[in-house]
């Protein structure tokens, strides 16, 4: 057992520092614009995209559809770009950052939030993985798995996904490189087919069976990633410049993610299914669908796994991450095979809801107190910046009440984005909190 805790120690520290939990990332480690995209398409692609692409094939037109997966994915990547700022400028991971905003036991709450979240949907995912194994099975084999086999499928599916993290971002980025052309050469293959059998005029209007406006298409496709983007400076911290996480996040967001969702909608159309599953069966792809969907649930849970060990490396600072990681993935995999992740489904949404607004705070309080974000500093930091917590709490508050459906409030809306409501209050009240409690502004923050 020793040799095999001191063979993990090994290896995750040969990326260096145990990945750079607790300390920036140094300038001879920092990666060009294309490690950063393909790890963000890998984050980004998973079976939960595809099922987005089904959900706006069915309300929305194929161009209405293409709309608004662009203008949903050029704001995801304005608010990464906007959030990876602090990342470039101190190294740090998107709790370590939160020790400047938030102090340094108020950092704790980023960090558990972070993890709680990122956990939450490793779980979750480990268990849609599962069922949709076991769902493709089915329809090649025309015989079931047994409930005991797919829970078999999200223990070895949960261990492979938590590996790749384990061993930090050069890890996960190779196994993208490996999996995200795979990914790739299968959606296109699937758009030649369905333009092959069908006229885009003819998907343009098919297959809408439960109609929604452009801003409900839109708002669906910022809400899917916004926690995604406002946690950017977990990989974003890699790139070596502002220009390199632009590229990145275009080529990331815009293009990768933005058209493996208008492709799943194409494809969704063609079938007459929101169904991934039936949809990838139904063009004929068999065991290949089987083989991208795995590599597409790897490549988007590690990073689960890779961010709550980051946001849990500021609350057990003893800890390496590697092992935080374990914990993650292993706990994670095993609230999976009971069933426990699905039922606290209510209870992620919530924290989903509490994420947003710390990307706000730490922007704002990045520009107002840019020159204290330094990591000489961070021994004299204050424990807790009262005036964050405030500002936080205010801007959290409106994102329940601007969230219509549960576990929202549905007082009222503004953008009709929640994530987007709580992210622009909580940059304005970081501000105004700043000013009147901070008597100390421009000097200490």
């Amino acid at each position: 057992m020793a040799s095999f805790w001191k063979f993990l120690e090994e290896k995750a520290y040969a990326g260096g520092d145990d990945d750079f939990a607790r300390k920036p990332v140094p300038e001879d480690k920092k990666r060009g614009w294309a490690s950063s995209a393909v790890v963000y398409i890998g984050c980004a692609i998973s079976i939960s995209a595809f099922t987005l692409g089904g959900s706006l094939a069915t309300g929305l037109t194929l161009n209405e559809s293409i709309i608004a997966v662009l203008v949903g994915a050029l704001i995801l990547a304005a608010m990464a770009c906007l959030c990876a700022e602090p990342a470039m400028y101190t190294g740090l991971s998107t709790s370590m950052i939160g020790k400047f905003t938030f102090g340094l036991r108020g950092a704790a709450l980023v960090g558990l939030l972070y993890a709680g979240c990122a956990w939450g949907w490793f779980g979750v995912q480990a268990g849609l993985f599962g069922d949709t194994i076991g769902q493709m099975f089915r329809l090649m084999t025309g015989s079931a798995l047994s409930p005991f086999t797919v829970k078999v499928i999200i223990v070895i599916g949960g261990l492979l996904m938590t590996t790749s993290a384990i061993f930090g971002f050069k890890s996960i980025e190779k196994l993208s490189w490996v999996a995200i052309p795979a990914i790739a050469i299968l959606m296109v293959s699937s758009l030649v087919m369905v333009l092959k059998g069908h006229t885009y005029a003819d998907l343009n209007t098919s297959f809408i069976t439960n109609p929604m406006s452009l801003g409900t298409g839109i708002s669906l496709v910022i809400g899917s990633f916004a926690a995604g983007a406002v946690g950017s400076p977990d990989i974003l911290r890699y790139a070596k410049n502002f220009k390199d996480t632009v590229k990145a996040m275009v080529i990331g967001l815009v293009i990768g993610y933005g058209i493996t969702i208008v492709i799943a909608a194409a494809c969704a159309k063609a079938v007459g299914d929101a169904n991934i599953v039936t949809v990838m069966i139904g063009l004929g792809w068999g065991v290949l669908a089987m083989v991208v969907l795995v590599l597409a649930q790897w490549t988007s849970n590690d990073n689960n796994v890779y961010s709550g060990s980051l946001g849990l490396s500021v609350v057990f600072e003893k800890m390496p991450k590697y092992k935080l990681a374990i914990f993650t993935g292993v706990s994670g995999t095993i609230f999976a095979v009971i069933g426990l992740s699905n039922m606290m489904i209510p209870f992620f949404s919530v924290l989903g809801i509490f994420t947003p607004p710390l990307g706000g705070c730490y922007l704002a309080d990045f520009y107002l107190c840019r020159k204290f974000y330094s990591f000489d500093r961070l021994n004299k930091l204050k424990k807790v910046r009262i005036e964050s917590m405030a500002a936080y709490l205010i801007a959290a508050a409106i994102g329940f009440m601007t969230t219509q459906t549960s576990p929202g409030f549905a007082l009222f809306e503004i953008t009709t984005i929640p994530a987007i409501d709580s992210f622009v209050a909580a940059f304005i009240m970081q501000i105004v909190c700043v000013k009147l409690f901070n008597k100390n502004h421009g000097k200490d923050c």
